[in-house]
């Protein structure tokens, strides 16, 4: 197999999986879109397609960031790195976006702070995660962060925010309640796990 048909392959699968989780939100709407109507519901809807996206450029990201010997061999390192720091670039801008669609049509003025809403204080505290790792990077420099230090803490949080990440989907609507969508995120999540571990073993062995 050559390594254009890999880099073809790699692509048509990512964008598959795109374009399925994509669908989610319209065969399992929200019990929240149902009261909603105009401008606030597509918004809301918007928003919701946002944070789907953010979640699996995460994913993305974790998997750019590890490469392995066939992503290297389809995209060069070189590629990789500016693919890396490009989709950094797409996840803050879709986070805030996912941010903005669900709070706008549910007013601004009544965010939900208490326990029994934890599954959005995950995601308000994962955005967070994301501003932080966004600004350490861009600015590492003017900060006075030490490169090997900041890759490993940079590394670390990559890895929490894959895991409030989960959470904040998994819990958050209904949209992911039933056992198919439900499934499909787990073994995403499940798979991107295991391939990290995998080329971690083999490249200490």
């Amino acid at each position: 197999m050559t390594d254009k048909l890999k880099k073809y392959l790699l692509v048509s699968g990512c964008l598959g999986v795109f374009a399925a989780a994509m669908t989610v939100p319209f065969v399992y709407e929200t019990k929240t879109l149902w009261y909603k109507i105009g401008f606030d519901r597509t918004l809301l809807r918007a928003g919701q397609l946002c944070g789907l996206v953010t979640f699996l450029l995460l994913l993305v990201q974790v998997l750019l960031a590890n490469r392995g010997r066939l992503l290297e061999q389809s995209f060069g390192v070189p590629k990789l790195l500016e693919y890396h720091r490009k989709n950094g670039v797409l996840i803050g801008l879709f986070a805030l976006l996912h941010l903005l669609g669900v709070l706008i049509p549910e007013n601004l003025g009544n965010l939900p702070l208490s326990m029994r809403f934890w599954p959005e204080l995950v995601g308000a505290g994962l955005f967070l995660l994301i501003a932080l790792m966004a600004v350490t990077s861009r600015y590492r420099l003017q900060l006075g962060l030490d490169y090997p230090k900041w890759r490993y803490s940079h590394r670390i949080f990559g890895y929490l925010a894959i895991g409030l990440a989960s959470l904040h989907v998994l819990f958050v609507s209904e949209s992911f309640s039933g056992w198919l969508p439900r499934l499909a995120l787990i073994g995403l999540v499940g798979g991107c796990v295991v391939r990290v571990v995998l080329l971690k073993w083999f490249r200490t062995k």
